[in-house]
């Protein structure tokens, strides 16, 4: 029987670690299914720089694409990359649903410059996701301090995840408490755990190099060949002992009796660096039942001719394994350094692929621009490829944010050549301003619905002047120091509730986004403007922004109402506002006035509401008693509002 087909008979699946058009068109992905066992596909920035740049079957495609508009190099890396995708995807469909969403995926990388930055890893992912639409693609995320939170979120929220750039045990436990919180988040909302497929890719090869090297530094020869080219598979026996723990026990039961499927090890960098190491060597040795092993095609093709098949491989000589480990250890090579360090370099080595890959789209771009035929060795430190690669990079980095912020809405982005255009840049946006009011019908030139907020506050402080009181309303509800409050049209479109979460349920439910004209959220805080109280607000704000899929914004009162005021009373009905207002823990008496700077921004909060009330807009007030208290409160909330 075949080699490959037989790791099968072992309870491993095969993976190829390769992807081109060609493998695709030409029916050899297929092939590779019925004849050698194949189960799945990996896929990175280093891969799609050889297919696209080593080969002309991009070409027509890149031509067509470029026809329509002339795109920037990372659209036109994803839209070659995401067509490659989805056509992979649908080959291994047939595998997808005979496994019943075990095997049969497809890997595709985010960005690695995101690597560092949670909430854009969460969005990019999300992104990639939507576009390549197919229930068998796994999104690669890296196992870094900032990838790992996010593997929670993405898999709570039912995406298909890979966990890349993996090296140490007690990182891939880390991994695995972030898969299993992720299912439980999951299950709570409802969601169907059976969907979810995960892997976690231990790199091995990388390990070997790395010690290795260590090794040789030592110098004693004896030692060094002793311990040469074992610590990789070592740490992946470890790896796989913890496994079989971690994916058992009274916390895994009711997750697996509600459908969930472990969080398999995938062995990666399963390729030799080393020529005098057996060219199957790793394959050989992590034969394991419910396991992957991802290779390149030299290294299938070898296994196929001459692996040696042994079942259950992994779980030999575990002792051995640690004994390999302490020993390293025992004489300063650390693995915990050495992983740290692999991450790092790991994350780099993408993030250099990607700087390739650009540098060649670039290259292919410029020759259809050009018309001419243009090499396409492009030097890592050339200057063309530098600005072109540097410019791409620049935006994937404030595409991450902006991402965050768009909502599937418009976005142009403006470069400008250094300091001195952004004077050009006030004037250009002064007369985008006068257009933009025009068109949605506010005056560019005047404020009235910002003077109608200030002629409010002035009554309330005049009036305070005499009754020394603000008039106070009863709330509609109050619970644990947050009390809500609602006139009495917002009030009957709510309906009543029992508890903080529900109103706000049902106020948000009032939002409706996507589309042209589609609505946004707006969070008016009327509260101290600091750090602490940004991320908490900012927090809620990108929550909302993801549940709901609109347009959010988040502004500090009184200051926004002299600029986005305006918009949010005189312009369209399209804002669903909540404001959030607070008792002052400390206040301070306005000299020649019988009212404080805390009345007075009550005043402002107050008149602020009554217009947009009288605007017929969709509004509500929160007020909390103890600020810091109130805002996690209100979070909380929130969070159960959107779930």
């Amino acid at each position: 029987m075949n080699k490959l087909k037989q790791l099968e008979t072992c309870g491993q699946s095969p993976w190829l670690d390769y992807l081109k058009r060609s493998l695709i068109e030409k029916g050899e992905l297929r092939t590779m299914i019925e004849r050698d066992g194949l189960k799945g596909v990996t896929s990175n920035p280093s891969i799609f720089e050889k297919a696209i740049g080593e080969t002309d079957e991009y070409a027509e495609a890149l031509k067509q694409f470029q026809a329509q508009a002339d795109h920037k190099i990372s659209a036109i890396y994803e839209h070659l990359a995401i067509a490659d995708i989805r056509a992979a995807t649908d080959v291994l469909s047939p595998v997808y649903e005979q496994t019943h969403g075990r095997d049969g995926h497809i890997s595709l990388e985010c960005s690695p410059y995101l690597a560092n930055d949670t909430e854009a890893t969460v969005s990019e992912a999300q992104r990639l996701w939507a576009a390549v639409d197919r229930p068998n693609l796994m999104v690669k995320v890296p196992a870094t301090p900032a990838g790992i939170p996010a593997i929670r979120q993405l898999i709570g929220r039912g995406l298909n995840i890979n966990i890349t750039l993996l090296f140490a045990v007690s990182v891939y436990e880390q991994v695995v408490e972030a898969y299993l919180a992720g299912l439980e988040d999951l299950n709570r909302s409802g969601g169907d755990l059976s969907k979810i497929g995960s892997v976690a890719s231990i790199f091995v090869s990388r390990i070997d190099v790395a010690t290795d090297k260590r090794l040789d530094k030592l110098g004693d020869k004896k030692l060094a060949d002793r311990l040469r080219g074992k610590a990789g598979i070592a740490n992946s026996k470890i790896a796989y002992a913890r496994y079989k723990a971690l994916f058992s026990g009274p916390r895994w039961q009711p997750l697996a009796e509600a459908g969930a499927k472990t969080q398999r090890l995938l062995w990666a960098s399963t390729s030799t660096k080393n020529p005098a190491y057996k060219d199957t060597m790793y394959v050989e040795a992590l034969i394991g039942r419910d396991t992957v092993d991802t290779m390149p095609p030299a290294t299938m093709d070898a296994f196929r001719d001459h692996g040696q098949v042994t079942p259950d491989a992994i779980e030999e000589d575990l002792e051995s394994a640690r004994a390999v480990l302490a020993e390293l250890e025992e004489h300063g090579v650390s693995l915990k350094e050495v992983t740290d360090e692999l991450v790092k370099d790991g994350v780099q080595q993408f993030a250099d692929a990607f700087d390739k890959l650009f540098g060649t789209i670039a290259k292919r771009r410029r020759t259809l621009r050009e018309g001419e035929r243009a090499s396409l060795d492009v030097a890592p430190g050339s200057r063309e490829m530098k600005s072109a690669v540097d410019a791409e990079k620049e935006v994937w980095r404030k595409d991450g944010r902006i991402r965050r912020l768009w909502a599937g809405d418009p976005v142009a982005r403006i470069r400008v050549k250094d300091v001195w255009h952004i004077g050009q840049e006030f004037f250009r946006w002064e007369i985008a301003t006068a257009v933009a009011g025009s068109i949605i019908g506010i005056d560019p030139f005047n404020q009235p619905d910002v003077e109608a907020s200030k002629d409010k506050t002035r009554a309330l402080t005049d009036a305070y002047e005499k009754s020394h009181r603000l008039p106070e309303d009863a709330p509609v509800f109050r619970e644990n120091g947050v009390a809500l409050y609602a006139d009495p049209r917002n009030a009957a479109e709510l309906g009543r509730h029992n508890t903080l979460a529900g109103y706000l349920k049902s106020h948000f439910s009032r939002v409706h986004a996507g589309g042209k004209g589609g609505d946004y959220v707006a969070l008016l805080a009327y509260i101290e403007r600091n750090a602490a109280h940004s991320r908490a607000m900012t927090g809620m704000r990108a929550r909302l922004r993801d549940k709901t899929r609109a347009a959010t914004c988040l502004g500090f009162g009184p200051r926004f109402q002299h600029s986005t005021g305006q918009a949010y009373k005189g312009g369209p009905n399209s804002g669903v506002f909540l404001q959030v207002t607070c008792d002052d823990p400390a206040d301070i008496a306005v000299p020649g006035h019988s009212y404080s700077f805390g009345v007075v921004k009550a005043a402002q909060a107050s008149g602020d509401l009554a217009v947009l009330v009288e605007r017929d807009r969709r509004a509500l007030r929160v007020h909390l008693k103890h600020v810091d208290a109130g805002l996690e409160e209100l979070s909380h909330a929130i969070d159960a509002a959107l779930e």
